[in-house]
């Protein structure tokens, strides 16, 4: 059998393929599984960094193109650091919260930052990531309907 979403891998769980029912399950359970993530981090934060600078130095292609890919975030994040959170500044979106994160609308624009509290900047992150992942689902099934 096929997967049921992206008709392309053969089935593993519930008539989905591993991809799919792990970009599934980790959408259900977001604050679950970023909460293992953050404490296996900060358990093994040593470990972590080594495994992640071997990868970059193994895969210097793969490694060169993510950079190459996120440059402008990089910058504009590096350039963000140095405006301050005014004392008391409220979120830009809910205006219920603290701000105490910066967010980029655009990093064509580095300097032009919202102040939004943790919440709000989860949800513009989750949005644009589940943007992505659907484009590029997408972009599969047409390719499959073509052949």
């Amino acid at each position: 059998m096929k997967c049921k979403l992206c008709e392309e891998r053969d089935e593993f769980t519930k008539g989905l393929c591993q991809k799919c029912y792990n970009s599934q399950y980790f959408q259900t359970n977001k604050v679950k599984v970023r909460t293992k993530q953050k404490e296996y981090y900060q358990e093994n934060k040593d470990e972590v960094r080594k495994t992640k600078k071997k990868w970059f130095k193994n895969n210097p292609d793969k490694s060169r193109l993510y950079y190459l890919n996120n440059i402008k975030k990089y910058k504009a994040r590096r350039l963000a650091k140095k405006i301050s959170i005014p004392k008391g500044q409220i979120c830009e979106k809910c205006g219920k919260k603290l701000a105490i994160e910066r967010h980029h609308e655009d990093y064509n624009k580095p300097l032009d930052v919202m102040f939004v509290c943790k919440d709000c900047n989860m949800i513009y992150y989750d949005r644009n990531k589940l943007l992505q992942e659907n484009l590029v689902l997408k972009k599969k099934i047409e390719e499959q309907r073509r052949k």
